[in-house]
C-alpha cells in the first residue's frame, strides 16, 4: 500500500498536520510525510494529487499554525493523495499517523452502509491511511471517516467493510487524532479534544 489518500463529498472539514512516521525496533523515527499546511499549498512538500481544486489551504481560523486545509467540493465526490517511498512496508516496522479534525458544519456527516462509495448526494469524508490505489470507490485499505456522531477506523477489502473502532466525537471541536499500526500487524487508535498529541485509546 503506497498511497494516503483525502476522499470527500460535501460540506466543510478542516484538516491539519498530517504527519506519517516510520519507527523501526530499534524506536529510531523516520518521517515519512509530513504536512502541516503552512507553506500554504498542496502542491509540493508533499505535492498531492487528482482533484486539487476542491480543496484550498486557508489561513482563515486554522487549526493549529497558520494554515488549515478545507474542502470546497460542492455536489461532487473529490479525492486527493499522496505518495510515500515505494519501498515502504508495513510488515517490517511501526508507523504513526497524526492528524487534527474539526467539523465545521452543524449536522454529523451522513452514516453510510458498509462498503457503500462516496456519491453525489451524501455528506462524507474517509482519509486514508493507506490504500493499495488512487480511486476511492474501488482501493483497498484502511481509513478514518466521521459518521454519525463518531470518528470511526475502518478496514475495506474485496468491497467489504468493517469498522476496526469508534470514538464519539462532538461538532465544532478539534480533534487529535493518532494511528500505530505495529509491525506485528495490531492497530492502536487513540483521540483525544485538542491539538496536542492524542493519548486516549479510542
Amino acid at each position: 500500500m503506497k498511497m494516503i489518500m483525502l476522499s470527500i463529498r460535501k460540506g466543510l472539514y478542516l484538516f491539519l498536520f498530517l504527519f506519517f512516521a516510520i519507527t523501526n525496533k530499534v524506536s529510531s523515527q523516520v518521517t515519512i510525510v509530513n504536512d502541516n499546511f503552512d507553506d500554504g499549498n498542496i502542491t509540493s512538500n508533499p505535492a498531492w494529487l487528482n482533484n486539487t481544486s476542491s480543496f484550498t489551504v486557508s489561513s482563515t481560523t486554522p487549526l493549529q499554525g497558520s494554515h488549515s486545509l478545507i474542502t470546497n467540493t460542492g455536489n461532487t465526490p473529490s479525492s486527493i493523495y499522496t505518495q510515500f517511498a515505494t519501498n515502504t512496508n508495513l510488515t517490517t516496522s511501526n508507523y504513526t499517523w497524526n492528524l487534527l479534525y474539526k467539523a465545521n458544519t452543524g449536522s454529523n456527516p451522513n452514516e453510510l452502509p458498509f462498503g457503500a462509495a462516496i456519491t453525489s448526494g451524501t455528506n462524507h469524508w474517509r482519509f486514508w491511511i493507506a490504500a493499495d490505489g488512487t480511486n476511492p470507490t474501488s482501493c483497498d485499505g484502511f481509513y478514518v471517516s466521521h459518521s454519525a456522531g463518531n470518528l470511526k477506523f475502518c478496514r475495506k477489502k474485496n468491497n467489504s467493510t468493517w469498522d476496526i473502532t469508534t470514538y464519539p466525537i462532538s461538532l465544532n471541536t478539534t480533534y487529535s487524532i493518532k494511528i500505530v499500526r505495529r509491525y506485528d500487524g495490531y492497530f492502536d487508535f487513540y483521540v483525544d479534544a485538542g491539538t496536542a498529541e492524542a493519548t486516549s485509546a479510542g
